[in-house]
């Protein structure tokens, strides 16, 4: 026999060598079922007489198992119909089909899989629709009506009156082998934002992240109702948090209520929350000095105005580097409508974080459920009316009086109480898996002592304590990284742009501003700050919201002049506050007194001298005169003169100091009148 026709026998009854990858990727124990069949089916194919092979091989592998001589038969014949590949031996064998011109046309699988994707709830609607179609005799790509396919298939017999029935291969489960996968089948009926997860994701690893390197912020809306007893409304409250990724700390966060105001607007944080949290950061913490601190802001409320950004940078010299979340924008399918969103990828670190806030969170009353529709809260709704009602019969009460009353949601003050304290607890979580946290062992010598680092313990204790070991905070893993690190804060003056609460004011005393400001009037100081010792000399005064511990002073240019402190009153008995408050009101008074004192030097020098003019004159007068005492009498003079001054000088240091108790007193008196 020629060697070439034994090489393509050989081919034919073989898997080939360029599909032994698709082959391999079939179950082992099919392999071994497809290997044996290729050997049946070539000495079949060999045979001259086919029937008594049938029978032969059936007895030899055991008919009972699927090879009677029928199906013997059956198998060879589509082995050949399907152009004798081995595929056309394996279970679903679609490829063999469509290569032999069988099976679902390829013009019938795109329709199909156009219409499962066109249903946005279900599979199994479109496919009686497919079928109600085919009934009523519209046209199926790769089909036809179902008259044109009966007359293609049985040219010779009469038209049916009604449709026959469906083709072969249209059951349910058949046609979802053809369906689209699962993945885009969710990609094409929730958008690409809800099937995120399902899609190709990006590992990150924040271990090699220093201290300040790496802060985004975001805002979130926490899953539990307050009282506004200003606004007389339930509201929910909104937050801002700055998130250092590699510490894995909250450094900062700001936090309101989201209510309606007068007007019928939404009142909830804005971008003035987000430039007063900047501020804070900046001035408290500072930047790093060896590396650049990245700022990664999203593009809602979160965020960062370009030219605050470009300010941001040049204040820092390029320290300072501000990115954005992306936002993604485009159609599923060509020629289909937009999709816009974020990027939760981007700041996925915040996501977790905010639900384990939010898990911190979970036990404060008044939960509306973390999802509005199918997770609500069961009793929300009766807590609602009932505080509902109660708003409105105090609604005439002061808000002094409100704060009495105990409502079956928490005021707004306490949410934010509840707000700061999950926060620390998160900054001081231990039980974790955070990349690049230390393992920290301590001990202790018995329950209820505290734990101590292991570095403490002395050798000769080793034996009678107990140990554990956790993971490390992440306050801790801050404070580790600040310690090893150096930081530089930016002064007030240069974020002067980051403070939108401001208002022209003027001093009322030296070194002293005086104004209403949170709906009290307020006095504050700086002794030190010369540009105050001229009263009625004005100020921008810049300040931070809720924050009226000191302000920040700019001229009227908007040059940086300083900071000065609000002035606390004290109590009398307090000796050491109110021994601190004489000390700094006796500062400012020597200071205004040292002011005077020196545009008086001349004539005070002037006075001096007339008087020693004046004594040498009557001394001389006296020794003309022959008078035996005139040297006595001017000795004497001048020792009055000197007892004169002295006592000037007590007096003046008398009335000085009772009026200094008498200022602090009255500015007490003040603040009560206030």
């Amino acid at each position: 026999m020629n060697s070439s026709l034994v090489h393509i026998r050989r081919q034919l009854f073989n898997v080939p060598v360029s599909e032994q990858e698709e082959f391999a990727a079939i179950d082992l124990v099919w392999q071994r079922k497809i290997d044996l069949r290729l050997d049946l089916m070539e000495c079949i194919h060999r045979a001259r007489n086919k029937k008594a092979e049938y029978e032969r091989l059936s007895a030899l592998v055991g008919g009972g198992n699927g090879y009677s001589p029928f199906n013997l038969k059956r198998m060879y014949r589509r082995f050949v119909r399907g152009g004798m590949r081995w595929q056309a031996l394996a279970p679903k064998y679609k490829e063999a089909c469509a290569a032999a011109g069988r099976g679902l046309p390829a013009e019938f699988v795109t329709y199909w899989r156009e219409q499962v994707l066109a249903n946005q709830r279900k599979s199994r609607p479109m496919w009686k629709k497919l079928l109600l179609d085919w009934e009523r005799g519209e046209a199926i790509p790769g089909y036809g009506t179902w008259m044109d396919h009966w007359r293609r298939r049985h040219p010779l017999r009469p038209l049916p009156l009604r449709c026959p029935g469906t083709p072969r291969g249209w059951s349910y489960d058949n046609l979802m082998d053809h369906a689209p996968e699962r993945v885009e089948i969710d990609l094409a009926r929730d958008g690409e934002f809800a099937s995120l997860a399902q899609l190709a994701q990006i590992q990150r690893d924040r271990s090699e992240l220093r201290p300040l390197e790496f802060i985004a912020f975001d805002d979130v809306q926490l899953d539990f109702r307050c009282v506004s007893l200003e606004h007389l409304q339930v509201v929910p409250l909104r937050g801002l948090v700055a998130l250092d990724i590699g510490m894995a700390v909250a450094l900062d966060h700001a936090a309101g209520p989201c209510h309606v105001d007068d007007k019928g607007v939404r009142k909830s944080i804005a971008y003035a929350d987000m430039k007063r949290l900047l501020f804070r950061l900046l001035t408290t913490v500072g930047i790093p000095r060896g590396y650049k601190m990245t700022l990664l802001v999203e593009n809602e409320t979160a965020t960062i105005d370009p030219a605050d950004e470009i300010l941001l940078s040049r204040v820092s010299n390029g320290q300072i580097v501000v990115k954005r979340t992306p936002m993604k924008s485009r159609a599923i399918v060509a020629g289909g409508f937009e999709e816009r969103h974020g990027s939760p990828q981007a700041k996925g670190w915040l996501e977790s974080w905010f639900n384990l806030l939010h898990n911190e969170l979970a036990s404060v009353p008044g939960q509306f459920g973390r999802d509005p529709i199918k997770a609500k809260a069961g009793d929300y709704e009766g807590r609602l009316a009932e505080t509902t009602r109660l708003l409105k019969d105090v609604a005439h009460l002061p808000v002094e009086v409100r704060s009495d009353l105990h409502f079956a949601f928490p005021t707004v003050e306490q949410g934010l109480r509840h707000l700061r304290e999950a926060v620390a607890r998160i900054n001081s979580r231990e039980h974790h898996r955070l990349q690049g946290f230390a393992d920290i062992v301590e001990w202790r010598f018995q329950e209820g002592h505290e734990w101590q680092p292991i570095a403490t313990l002395k050798p000769e204790h080793e034996s009678v304590v107990e140990k554990r070991k956790r993971k490390e905070r992440p306050i801790e893993r801050l404070e580790r990284g600040v310690r090893d690190h150096e930081f530089e804060r930016l002064s007030p003056g240069v974020l002067g742009f980051l403070l939108e609460d401001k208002r022209l004011v003027a001093t009322t005393k030296p070194y002293e501003l005086a104004f209403q400001v949170g709906g009290k009037r307020r006095v504050f100081r700086n002794a030190a700050l010369d540009a105050l010792s001229k009263v009625g000399r004005q100020f921008i005064a810049c300040w931070q919201a809720d924050l009226f511990d000191r302000v920040y002073l700019f001229n009227e240019e908007g040059g940086w002049v300083g900071e000065a402190r609000c002035v606390q009153a004290v109590n009398p008995l307090d000796a050491d506050a109110f021994g601190r408050a004489v000390a700094e009101a006796r500062e400012i008074n020597e200071r205004t007194l040292k002011t005077v004192q020196e545009v008086r030097a001349p004539a005070s020098r002037q006075r001096l001298a007339d008087l020693e003019v004046n004594s040498a004159v009557l001394a001389r007068a006296a020794i003309a005169a022959g008078a035996p005492t005139a040297e006595a009498d001017a000795a004497a003079l001048t020792t009055a003169m000197e007892a004169a001054a002295a006592e000037r000088r007590r007096a003046k240091s008398k009335a000085q100091t009772a009026k200094e108790l008498s200022l602090a007193r009255g500015a007490g008196d003040e603040d009560d009148a206030d």
